[in-house]
């Protein structure tokens, strides 16, 4: 993320450096022309700045005609680099906004995955004592004692609890995929951002997503499906040649996932 913000923070920095500069020489130009027209109406020092004379004054008039056109077209090219400045800025803003919404939907991914919570109770002999216990696990613990749940279960994969926290966690995640490929933003910043996706999923995602497809993968209600497509296709993203039924068992599927590049 901080390579985002370093992107625009250098494109603000730029916009702001250009408009200072616009505006420092306005400021100047606007000086010298008030300095210069009191000097010409104060009494002339010596004799040559007496404008007052007819041949002089026929001479300061040519001179005002010939610099008026130029002076044109210095302002006429002054406010077209401020239009063009502008619009690059409107651009920008308009850029900064729709990737603060990126933001906002990868924080509430980040988030969801960190607030993912599951308890886990009961009683237990410890010493030859028997006493109640409650487990409470967070983020990639609770889904590790999610696919547990669902290892000893995984036909009723699309009824089972645990399941809503892991499609969940899959919507979000598509949501922010979406928002960022019609993103009105540059290239080099899509790329950066959904580099950050695949990381992601491989990290936080990918060891227990993986064993869960292999578990329901011969599962035919449609969310079983919908979970296998969503881990399918981030599967192809590294490997092309992905396909659950290589593996037969989960020690293989373990290995690959410690291995991604076997």
């Amino acid at each position: 993320m901080e390579e985002l913000k370093a992107v625009l923070n250098q494109k603000s920095l730029n916009t702001s450096s250009f408009f200072k500069t616009l505006a420092f020489v306005s400021i100047i130009s606007i000086f010298t022309i008030i300095l210069f027209s009191t000097f010409i109406f104060f009494p002339a020092l010596l004799p040559v700045f007496d404008f007052s004379q007819s041949h002089k004054l026929t001479i300061a008039s040519v001179i005002a005609n010939l610099a008026a056109p130029i002076l044109a077209v210095i302002s006429s090219v002054l406010l077209y680099l401020a239009l063009v400045k502008q619009t690059e800025s409107n651009k920008f803003q308009l850029e900064k906004s729709e990737l603060d919404m990126c933001f906002t939907l990868y924080n509430q991914l980040n988030t969801e995955y960190t607030n993912t919570t599951i308890k886990k109770a009961g009683t237990r002999t410890t010493n030859g004592v028997k006493e109640k216990y409650l487990e409470i696990y967070h983020g990639h613990q609770a889904l590790v004692e999610s696919l547990h749940l669902i290892r000893g279960d995984a036909n009723n994969f699309a009824i089972n609890f645990e399941t809503d926290k892991f499609m969940s966690m899959i919507s979000t995640f598509e949501l922010t995929e979406k928002a960022v490929e019609k993103a009105q933003i540059n290239e080099e910043l899509k790329v950066m951002f959904k580099d950050k996706l695949d990381m992601f999923y491989a990290y936080k995602l990918r060891s227990v997503f993986l064993l869960t497809f292999f578990l329901i993968k011969d599962n035919k209600d449609q969310i079983s499906k919908d979970f296998m497509t969503f881990v399918q296709k981030n599967e192809l993203k590294k490997d092309s040649n992905f396909d659950i039924d290589t593996f037969s068992n989960e020690s293989e599927v373990f290995r690959s996932n410690l291995n991604p590049s076997d």
